[in-house]
C-alpha cells in the first residue's frame, strides 16, 4: 500500500472539510412565547440580522469574526426592543457552537461549545 499516496488523500479531505466550513454557528433558540423580530446578532467584526424567529423555533447562522469574541444580542418582543450586551468567548474557527437562548422573560444567555472533532 503506497502510505504517501493515502496521507496524501487524508490530507486533502482535512483541509476540504476546514475550508467547506468558515466561521463558527450561532443557534438562536426562542423559547419565549411571542415571535421574536429583527434579532441582531453583533461582535468583533461581524454584525447579523435574523428577521423574525417563531416561538420554540431554532435558527442558525453563520458568522465570520476576527479572533476572539463574544455576543451581543438584540431583538424586538410586543414591540419593546431588548438590548443586552456581549456575552459569552469563542473565536473564528468552524469548531464551535454558539447556544443563543432567549427565555420567556427575554432574557438571554450565551454558551459556547467546541464541536468534536473524528480525528
Amino acid at each position: 500500500m503506497n502510505f504517501g499516496f493515502l496521507f496524501g488523500m487524508v490530507l486533502g479531505l482535512f483541509i476540504g472539510a476546514c475550508s467547506a466550513s468558515h466561521g463558527p454557528t450561532i443557534r438562536v433558540r426562542n423559547e419565549a412565547a411571542e415571535v421574536l423580530t429583527n434579532v441582531k446578532l453583533t461582535g468583533r467584526s461581524f454584525d447579523t440580522t435574523i428577521a423574525s424567529v417563531l416561538p420554540g423555533q431554532t435558527h442558525e447562522v453563520r458568522v465570520s469574526p476576527r479572533g476572539e469574541t463574544g455576543v451581543a444580542v438584540s431583538f424586538v418582543a410586543n414591540g419593546s426592543r431588548v438590548n443586552v450586551p456581549e456575552q459569552g468567548y469563542f473565536e473564528d474557527s468552524w469548531l464551535y457552537i454558539v447556544d443563543v437562548t432567549i427565555t420567556r422573560e427575554h432574557q438571554v444567555t450565551v454558551h459556547a461549545t467546541i464541536r468534536r472533532t473524528p480525528w
